[in-house]
């Protein structure tokens, strides 16, 4: 456990001073009100809220002033979050006070492809051509598969979806080695 930790820690750590949600490119973006937000996913974000924030500050744009408590010590590090005002289904991994990783398990919150819950195997290939690789799913294989995706320019971001083989039944986006990991915070 430790060891994954540290490991998690020093690919996050120099994300950990963003005060304010950034792009894929390094361009700040205020977080909008949750109320006028589309919820789409991109490899660094979903709706407002971006890969390598500080949760204390996205929570705050939420409406949060309480600070998050683990339900127990080895949480301290990384647990999983929901904030007020999100769908219901997409969840945040917050590892100490970066948010790494952004799950989705949920319908309605796409990719600016149109990907998502529910879309076709054979769309999110098509969708991300010459991005995409098939890898068997480290448990439900061989018939169920991530579809890893990189972006064309930067390696630091990635979705995995998670299919049956035909249809996606969850993806996550955000920081590479938080997204690359199947047990999540475990």
């Amino acid at each position: 456990m430790r060891t994954r930790v540290l490991w998690l820690f020093l690919i996050i750590a120099g994300c950990a001073d963003r005060e304010r949600p950034i792009s894929a490119t390094g361009a700040p973006r205020s977080v909008p009100a949750t109320s006028a937000t589309q919820w789409v996913a991109t490899f660094d974000s979903v709706g407002p809220v971006a890969a390598g924030s500080r949760y204390s500050a996205v929570a705050r744009s939420f409406g949060v002033t309480q600070a998050r408590i683990p339900a127990d010590e080895d949480a301290v590090a990384c647990d999983y979050v929901d904030l007020p005002g999100m769908p219901p289904g997409v969840s945040l991994m917050v590892f100490r006070d970066s948010i790494v990783r952004i799950d989705i398990d949920t319908t309605g919150v796409q990719t600016r492809e149109g990907i998502g819950v529910g879309s076709l195997e054979s769309a999110v290939l098509d969708a991300y051509r010459g991005r995409a690789r098939i890898e068997s799913h480290p448990y439900s294989g061989p018939d169920w598969h991530y579809v890893i995706v990189t972006p064309s320019r930067d390696s630091t971001y990635r979705m995995i979806f998670e299919t049956d083989g035909l249809t996606v039944h969850s993806f996550r986006v955000g920081l590479r080695g938080a997204v690359d990991l199947i047990e999540g915070c475990s």
